[in-house]
């Protein structure tokens, strides 16, 4: 996995065996309490850190991302059916949900 530069709310997956473009990001509210709990048997490339968020361009066409995963961020205002899939995390899972 790689971090988005200070961007506290994405991450990038990668192949580890491979030097290719990441192929999914996560888009939650803090990543980096997903890194310390959720995500503990991943490994992360700390020493590749992009600057750029890959969320803004995900919606192109020559966009490497296939697989988004996020949580409220997508509920309003998500207007791109570019990846393959979309995958809400924990929406509507507790009493205090929106929809």
């Amino acid at each position: 996995m790689l971090e988005i530069g200070s961007n506290n709310n994405e991450l990038s997956f990668r192949l580890k065996t491979s030097s290719s473009e990441p192929f999914a990001i996560i888009k939650a509210s803090n990543v980096n309490n997903w890194k310390k709990n959720v995500l503990l048997d991943y490994s992360f490339n700390d020493d590749i850190v992009t600057g750029e968020s890959r969320f803004k361009e995900v919606h192109k066409r020559d966009s490497p991302i296939n697989i988004l995963m996020g949580s409220r961020q997508f509920i309003e205002g998500w207007d791109s059916n570019r990846p393959n899939v979309i995958n809400f995390i924990n929406m509507g899972t507790n009493d205090d949900n929106t929809k």
